[in-house]
């Protein structure tokens, strides 16, 4: 695991040989599940491409993030995710192209490199689709809970 700021560490690197959601989705499940990261809640966006509802997974293909990426839509907004339900809430979030923007309390702008896996603290940082996308630009969330290593 390699800290970038509190809050936020890459987990590992990803680059799919086929873009599909599917097979996306299954290897990066795959891949946090060997590091022993537990699902902290049902769910994802019922719009996602490929979505695994029990273990919180999501896979959105590139014309979602066209379609919000420098919108009013709120996920081109700084946020948390479900913040009021779901304290202690951490995510998993992957990208093939133009990473989520992470934005950490001194208001300093992070954004990991193309194919890298975050591990993201839902209360410690705030995020947004970035607001210029191309239009091949994939997406993966999973909302996991705070690794023991971090407890």
């Amino acid at each position: 695991m390699k800290y970038l700021a509190p809050g936020v560490a890459v987990i590992g690197r990803y680059e799919p040989e086929i873009f599909n959601a599917k097979t996306i989705g299954e290897h990066l499940l795959k891949l946090t599940e060997e590091l022993k990261l537990e699902s902290y809640e049902q769910g994802g966006w019922s719009g996602a491409t490929w979505l695994d509802w029990e273990k919180g997974a999501e896979v959105r293909e590139p014309y979602i993030s066209m379609r919000y990426a420098g919108s009013q839509n709120d996920v081109a907004k700084w946020h948390h995710d479900n913040r009021s339900s779901s304290p202690g809430m951490y995510m998993v979030l992957w990208s093939n192209r133009e990473q989520t923007e992470i934005k950490l309390p001194d208001g300093t702008i992070l954004r990991a490199d193309p194919g890298d896996v975050l591990l993201v603290s839902n209360d410690e940082v705030q995020h947004r689709t970035p607001i210029q996308v191309s239009n091949d630009r994939w997406f993966f969330r999973r909302f996991v809970q705070k690794p023991n290593e971090l407890s």
